[in-house]
């Protein structure tokens, strides 16, 4: 499968999912490519303190692109890898765009809290663009993130990507 964790929003904490799901399913076995598409290069600063403090051995395989680059390279990525992750950033970009043409699962995380919430609509209307292109092709899932935790019990992401999976 190919994720994108992605949104319009900056801070939601987009690349901890993508890096931490990146983690996560090469932990249960999969041969995952990790792309960053974000400018910050978050995933590409996680990798290689991944990489460092694992002795090389992160587990997974990592690139940067950007642009229309990530829907071209990534497509001929997609034969040679079990999934493919991509952290894109906090904005609608071409990267974004990119990545989404080519995924099959969009993950975009929300904090719980009005100027997050607010994006919503921009999402929804973003999702519905790409599905008038690819209909029924992309599974888009909100992820609320950094909720209180003494609030009520949330499943965990987890849980929502083993579902996926």
């Amino acid at each position: 499968m190919i994720f994108t964790v992605g949104g319009i929003k900056g801070g939601s904490g987009k690349s901890t999912i993508a890096t931490n799901l990146t983690v996560w399913l090469s932990k249960q076995g999969f041969d995952v490519l990790l792309v960053d598409a974000d400018e910050q290069e978050t995933a590409t600063k996680f990798t290689k303190w991944r990489e460092h403090n694992t002795k090389g051995n992160s587990g997974y395989t990592a690139t940067i692109l950007t642009g229309d680059a990530v829907r071209q390279q990534v497509l001929k990525f997609k034969p040679k890898f079990d999934h493919i992750v991509i952290d894109t950033g906090g904005r609608d970009t071409t990267s974004q765009r990119a990545a989404l043409s080519v995924s099959d699962v969009y993950l975009v995380p929300f904090n719980p809290r009005s100027f997050d919430l607010w994006t919503i609509a921009d999402v929804e209307n973003l999702v519905k663009e790409v599905r008038s292109i690819k209909p029924d092709k992309l599974h888009a899932f909100s992820i609320l993130n950094r909720a209180d935790q003494r609030g009520p019990t949330i499943k965990t992401p987890l849980s929502c990507w083993e579902k996926v999976l």
